[in-house]
């Protein structure tokens, strides 16, 4: 798989000092959607093991220089991560193939960080606002994923698609996603990931005057380990 798995996350804003809290965190309100039918086997993302990530490209003009020693104009892909991610997927595998019966994702994004501060200071406090929404969900309801019968242990490609909430913002979105049900069916390993663009999400392209322009498209991913209780 070229790029990484998931479910939600996101951009940046190139440079700048440092943004104070704007409000206090607003309490997550639950995702919809946690009951299952009598035939649903719940699978609980392992969080030491999974986490989301964010891939951009931000286009750096003349003046940067003035704004960050050593920085020369041009493109440079930044990455973001997160390993705050919690969730869960419930599977029907009574049939074969195994159907999703529902589930969700929520990825901290006040967790998430590049390899500039800086960025990560603007992103959180001017773009994603996390001091007053920290987290973005993924939700998930009853899909067919499978066109045919699975193995336990076979390595499957497939797409699923929910409704990613970042900010106040909820748009539905389509994965493309690798992963293996283990032969015990106690734990799933996935990978995914999907493109999207910010404006999609309410929001403009960060820039700063002459300085730092973002990319309006952006992939988002993660990896998810998830296991039974049994």
């Amino acid at each position: 798989m070229r790029r990484y798995f998931f479910l939600a996350i996101f951009f940046l804003a190139g440079c700048g000092g440092a943004v104070q809290p704007e409000a206090e965190p607003q309490p997550t309100p639950e995702p919809a959607g946690r009951e299952y039918p009598a035939e649903a086997t719940v699978f609980t993302v392992y969080r030491p093991d999974s986490g989301v990530r964010y891939r951009i490209t931000e286009t750096f003009l003349e003046n940067v220089s003035a704004e960050v020693p050593n920085r020369e104009p041009g493109d440079v892909e930044a990455i973001g991560n997160s390993p705050g991610l919690t969730g869960e997927l419930a599977l029907d595998l009574t049939t074969n193939p195994p159907r999703l019966l529902g589930g969700y994702f929520e990825a901290d994004l006040t967790l998430l960080r590049t390899n500039q501060e800086r960025r990560d200071e603007r992103l959180r406090g001017r773009w994603l606002q996390t001091y007053t929404y920290p987290t973005a969900t993924f939700e998930l309801e009853a899909q067919d994923i499978l066109s045919g019968p699975y193995t336990p242990g076979d390595e499957v490609t497939f797409s699923i698609i929910g409704n990613l909430t970042v900010r106040d913002v909820t748009i539905p979105v389509l994965f493309l996603a690798e992963a293996t049900l283990n032969s015990e069916m106690t734990e799933i390993v996935a990978r995914a990931d999907a493109s999207l663009l910010i404006s999609d999400l309410g929001i403009e392209p960060p820039s700063l005057a002459k300085i730092v322009e973002v990319d309006d498209p952006f992939e988002i991913g993660a990896i998810v380990v998830a296991r039974t209780d049994s």
